[in-house]
């Protein structure tokens, strides 16, 4: 019998957090590539991308660009970039650049994707060119406690769009 049974009064308050326990058991997060590259200028030049998976770019130096129907978006070094799925953009790199890039699909069980809706390029900036650096080398890693640092790191910057 425990002592909340014994007529003891308790003074602990307990909120419920089932939402959170009900989102997060049933979130499926699935890494279709990944990797770091870096690009000298002009070699990255593609027209009409689109796929059936959203696309992270974490911009460590340089830079590029985005077209979509008239609107052009600089992706810059220290920033974060969510691209839509299945929205056709032109990518030009006329400079160099390194990134870290990310084709994922994040989906409820329901089969709901959580990022269903949007259509425009998603720009956040990143904490630090050290948090890039943690990143590649979590991937890179041969180490089960570093890959879980990193998929819980790119779920907590995927939280933040």
């Amino acid at each position: 019998m425990d002592n909340l049974q014994k007529g003891w009064t308790s003074k602990v308050k307990y909120r419920d957090l089932s939402f959170a326990k009900k989102i997060a058991g049933r979130l499926h997060f699935e890494i279709l590539l990944q990797g770091s590259v870096r690009i000298r200028g002009g070699e990255w030049r593609y027209d009409r991308v689109s796929a059936p998976f959203e696309r992270l770019y974490l911009i460590q130096s340089g830079g590029c660009r985005i077209f979509r129907e008239g609107e052009r978006v600089a992706l810059t070094a220290g920033s974060a970039y969510l691209i839509p799925k299945n929205i056709p953009y032109d990518f030009r790199c006329d400079r160099s650049m390194e990134k870290l890039y990310v084709h994922f699909r994040l989906k409820h069980v329901s089969g709901t994707d959580l990022f269903d809706g949007i259509n425009t390029i998603q720009a956040l900036p990143m904490g630090s060119a050290r948090e890039h650096r943690d990143l590649v080398a979590w991937v890179e890693s041969r180490n089960v406690g570093a890959v879980v640092r990193y998929q819980g790191a790119l779920l907590g910057l995927l939280g933040r769009f």
